[in-house]
C-alpha cells in the first residue's frame, strides 16, 4: 500500500541541463533581487520533489563574485510550475570562501 500525502524528495543530477538551467535562473533572480554580482559556476548537489502542479528544487550552487576572486556557495529553493514559470523562493548564502 502506498503512502498518501507523503512528499518524497529525490536527488538531482547536477550535470543535467534542466538542473543547470534552474541553477542559472536562481543566480539571475538573486542578482536582480539583492543587487549582487554573482556568476553561476555549477550546481553542487540538490533534491527535488513534486506536488500537484509544480516541482520544487533545493540546490546548492557554487557561485563567484564578478568583483573579486572569492567563490561562494549558496542554497536556493525554486519552484517550477508545470507551465514552465519559475520563481526563486529563498536564497541562503553559506559563507565558505575558496580562494583561486
Amino acid at each position: 500500500m502506498g503512502l498518501i500525502g507523503c512528499i518524497i524528495p529525490f536527488p538531482v543530477f547536477p550535470e543535467h541541463s534542466q538542473v543547470i538551467a534552474i541553477g542559472k535562473f536562481a543566480v539571475k533572480e538573486r542578482n536582480e533581487n539583492a543587487g549582487t554580482d554573482l556568476e553561476f559556476v555549477k550546481v553542487m548537489v540538490g533534491v527535488k520533489w513534486s506536488v500537484v502542479a509544480a516541482t520544487f528544487y533545493m540546490i546548492d550552487i557554487r557561485v563567484k563574485s564578478a568583483t573579486d576572486t572569492k567563490i561562494y556557495l549558496g542554497t536556493a529553493k525554486i519552484v517550477e510550475a508545470f507551465t514552465g514559470h519559475k520563481k526563486l523562493l529563498a536564497w541562503n548564502n553559506i559563507y565558505i570562501y575558496i580562494y583561486n
